[in-house]
């Protein structure tokens, strides 16, 4: 598969690149996250979180806010700030991203691994334009000419669907609204073929023409570099259209994992199924009430014992006060619930 795609003007353009990694193996886990927790002071954010991610997968990670799915991601490109701190593994491309020393940390983000922000305004350079911003992450990962990488912005921006591409590249964060400024931090995460792209919501912010677009083109980029994509998101159709598989995390804890199919069809998780009752269908009815989980979930100040959804859970017995094993329930699937079925 061809990165020519189509852009907004409707003209192709194709992404060159000075460097052409190395495609892993099919199937080989570029991302592995071993027992990771984010910890503040005596507060557990993310708790015992265990999740591999092959070449060319796309894995989404769902739940409601504050779940941890944004600490997960920062956590694994070594993004954390006091008063927080990783513990457990993270390997992105072989390479041990929890304990390591800043210093050794940058060449690993962007030439291996990029990550798509929640908030572009935050995440932008207010007093550089983004074209340079662009620029400089072609300049550090490629073997592009200064020439070449002034082009390759162009193109990279055409790509995620902007129309005046020179112009925005002439222009600063606060010239540009919400939406372009997502598009910017897009195509700046795309720029050296990262192996593994992690994805905070990224299309959050934009129209539903634009994120059809740029989903297209994170799914091309993969079929071209299999690289692994971690795609947090709210959108339970989003999930439908690009997810492998699926990570479900409640109150910072994965719950349940599956296959994209397995999940919509046999959620094995109270939390999943409720999940998958709050959607709206195509067919449902108009004027139908939407489904709504009761409560909200528990700030980790308050974590109930055992299983952290139990306050919540319509199920909820005794034995949930004990914390829950991950119990596998189809092949390649797992619910961490006391009343999850294994296998016959």
């Amino acid at each position: 598969m061809s990165l020519a795609a189509t852009t907004a003007e409707g003209a192709p353009g194709a992404l060159r690149f000075g460097r052409a990694p190395a495609a892993p193996a099919a199937g080989e886990a570029v991302l592995r996250i071993d027992r990771l927790a984010v910890r503040r002071g005596p507060l557990t954010l993310v708790d015992d979180v265990t999740l591999d991610v092959a070449a060319g997968e796309t894995v989404c990670l769902v739940g409601e806010s504050g779940c941890g799915k944004s600490l997960t991601l920062m956590a694994a490109l070594g993004l954390l700030t006091p008063p927080l701190h990783a513990e457990g593994s993270v390997r992105i491309a072989g390479h041990q991203m929890v304990g390591t020393p800043e210093s050794a940390l940058g060449p690993v983000r962007g030439r291996d691994a990029a990550m798509i922000f929640q908030n572009p305004m935050s995440a932008l350079n207010p007093i550089r334009t983004v074209g340079r911003q662009i620029e400089e992450a072609l300049r550090l990962h490629t073997a592009l000419s200064p020439g070449e990488r002034r082009h390759e912005v162009t193109t990279l921006l055409e790509h995620v669907g902007i129309t005046d591409p020179a112009r925005c590249a002439r222009s600063y964060p606060n010239q540009l609204s919400g939406g372009m400024c997502q598009r910017v931090m897009i195509a700046m995460a795309i720029a050296s073929r990262p192996r593994v792209l992690l994805a905070d919501e990224p299309t959050t912010a934009l129209d539903v023409t634009i994120q059809a677009q740029i989903l297209d083109l994170l799914k091309a980029l993969q079929g071209e570099t299999g690289m692994a994509l971690v795609f947090v998101t709210h959108d339970l159709g989003v999930v439908a259209e690009i997810a492998d598989r699926v990570a479900v995390m409640y109150a910072g804890r994965i719950v349940e994992t599956a296959p994209a199919d397995e999940l919509f069809t046999r959620p094995h998780h109270p939390y999943t199924r409720a999940l998958m009752e709050c959607r709206i269908g195509p067919e449902t009815p108009r004027g139908t009430a939407l489904e709504a989980i009761g409560g909200s979930v528990p700030p980790p100040a308050a974590r109930p014992p055992g299983c952290y959804f139990s306050t919540r859970c319509p199920k909820a017995a005794p034995v949930c006060a004990t914390r829950p094993a991950m119990v596998e329930t189809a092949p390649g699937s797992a619910a961490a619930c006391h009343f999850a079925r294994r296998p016959q």
